[in-house]
C-alpha cells in the first residue's frame, strides 16, 4: 500500500469537498452560525418565557372568598396574584383562554374547620395546557404551603407546643458538587448526542458522494484506471470521511457551547459552564471522536460502494442513521444507565464513554475496552469495504 499515492487521493477528495460550496456551508457556516443561533435562539426564549411567568401578575378567580379572609389576604400580601371578578365564561374555557390562570374554590365550612383544629379544603383548579396556568399552579401550591405552615405554628403556640415537636429532624441539602462537575453533567447529557448526529450526518452527505455518487456519475471508471489499488482507494475515501466528519463535528461542539454560554450568561440563569481543556481530556475527546468517525466512515463506504446511486445509498444509510438516533437520544435524556457490557458495544460505547469523561467519571478500564473493541469493529468494516470494492459485478452493477 503505497501512502504517498493514498495522500494524493485523500488531498483531491478533500479539495473537491471544500470547492462544493453547499458542503462547505453545511460543515463550517452551519455549525458555527446557524446551529448556535438555532439552538441559543431557542433556550434563550424558553427560559426568558419561564421568567416572565413567574414574574407575571397572576389572574385568580376565588369562590368562597369570604370563607377564608385570612388565605385571600395572605396571596395578595404576596403581590404575585391579582384575584378577580367571575369571569363571564364557564370556568374550564376561561382557564384555557387565559382570562383567568387559576380558580380556587372554597368550602363555606373553611373558616370554622381551621377555627375548630380541623382541615379546611380548597380545590384548585387549572389548565396545564395554559403555561402561565400551568406554572402559576406549583407557585400557589407552595403560597398555601405556608399558609398552612402559620396555622400549625398558631395551633402548636395554642397547645404550648413548641414547632419543633412536628419537626424532630431538621434536614438541610447541601450539594457538594462543584461548576465543573454542574457543568460536565449538563455537557455530559448534550454533547455526545450532537458528536454522534454531527459526524452521521457529515459523512453521510460526503460519503454517498464520493462512492455511489462517483458510480453514478461513471467518474468511478477513471479512478479505477489509475495507479491506485482498489484496496488504496478505499483507504483515501475513508481518512476523507474521518478528517471531515471529525472536523465537523468539532465545530458543531464549539458551536453549541457558545451558544449555551450566551444564553447562560444573557438570561442571568446563574450557570456558567466550566470545561476541563486539560490536554489528557482533549486527547480523549479528540481520540474517541476519531474512532467514532472511524466506525460510521466505514459504515458509509461500505453502503456507498454497494449501491448503485446516490438514493440507493441514501437509502441504505438512512435505517443505521435512525438507529444512531435513538442512541442518540437515550444518552441524553439520562433515562439508561450503562452496564460494563455496554462498554463492548461499538459506537454506544464511544456515546457513554463520552459522557463519562464529560461528568469526570472515566474509568480506565472502559477506556481501553473502548479503544480495542472500536479499533477491531472499525478494521473488520474497512476490510469488507475493501473486499467489496474488489468485486466487479458490485462495483459496476447498474
Amino acid at each position: 500500500m503505497n501512502w504517498n499515492k493514498i495522500k494524493v487521493l485523500l488531498f483531491k477528495e478533500i479539495k473537491g469537498v471544500v470547492r462544493d460550496r453547499k458542503t462547505f456551508m453545511m460543515m463550517v457556516i452551519f455549525p458555527l452560525v446557524f446551529l448556535p443561533v438555532l439552538i441559543g435562539g431557542i433556550t434563550y426564549f424558553q427560559m426568558k418565557t419561564m421568567q416572565g411567568n413567574m414574574e407575571e401578575i397572576v389572574p385568580v378567580y376565588i369562590e368562597g372568598r369570604e370563607y377564608a379572609t385570612g388565605l385571600v389576604g395572605y396571596l395578595k400580601s404576596s403581590g404575585d396574584y391579582k384575584i378577580v371578578d367571575q369571569p363571564e365564561k364557564d370556568i374550564a374555557p376561561a382557564l384555557q383562554d387565559g382570562e383567568i390562570a387559576l380558580y380556587l374554590k372554597i368550602e363555606p365550612a373553611f373558616h370554622q374547620k381551621i377555627i375548630a383544629g380541623n382541615s379546611g379544603e380548597i380545590k384548585l383548579f387549572y389548565n396545564n395546557t395554559n403555561t402561565l396556568s400551568d406554572s402559576s399552579s406549583k407557585r400557589i401550591l407552595q403560597l398555601i404551603a405556608g399558609y398552612t405552615a402559620q396555622i400549625v405554628e398558631q395551633r402548636l403556640k395554642g397547645l404550648q407546643l413548641s414547632p419543633y415537636f412536628i419537626e424532630p429532624v431538621k434536614l438541610e441539602l447541601v450539594n457538594t458538587a462543584t461548576e465543573q462537575e454542574k457543568s460536565g453533567r449538563f455537557l455530559g447529557m448534550m454533547i455526545p448526542y450532537f458528536v454522534i448526529i454531527s459526524i452521521f450526518i457529515g459523512a453521510m452527505n460526503i460519503g454517498i458522494n464520493i462512492t455511489s455518487g462517483e458510480k453514478e456519475k461513471e467518474t468511478l471508471s477513471t479512478l479505477l484506471v489509475t495507479q491506485l489499488t482498489r484496496s488504496e482507494i478505499v483507504v483515501g475515501k475513508l481518512l476523507t470521511l474521518i478528517i471531515l466528519s471529525t472536523f465537523s463535528a468539532i465545530l458543531n461542539i464549539v458551536g453549541i457551547v457558545l451558544a449555551y454560554q450566551f444564553v447562560f450568561s444573557s438570561v442571568g440563569s446563574g450557570m456558567e459552564l466550566v470545561i476541563d481543556l486539560s490536554a489528557n481530556t482533549l486527547f480523549k475527546l479528540g481520540g474517541l471522536f476519531v474512532l467514532l468517525a472511524f466506525i460510521v466512515s466505514g459504515i458509509i463506504i461500505l453502503a456507498g460502494s454497494f449501491a448503485r446511486n446516490i438514493k440507493e445509498g441514501n437509502s441504505y444509510v438512512m435505517p443505521i442513521y435512525m438507529v444512531v438516533i435513538l442512541i442518540g437520544v437515550l444518552s441524553m435524556s439520562g433515562a439508561f444507565q450503562p452496564a460494563g457490557f455496554i462498554y463492548y458495544l461499538p459506537i454506544v460505547n464511544i456515546i457513554f464513554l463520552l459522557q463519562d469523561i464529560f461528568m469526570l467519571q472515566a474509568n480506565l478500564l472502559h477506556l481501553w475496552i473502548t479503544i480495542i473493541t472500536s479499533l477491531v469493529f472499525g478494521g473488520l468494516i474497512s476490510y469488507l469495504s475493501v473486499k467489496l470494492f474488489q468485486r466487479e459485478e458490485i462495483i459496476f452493477r447498474t
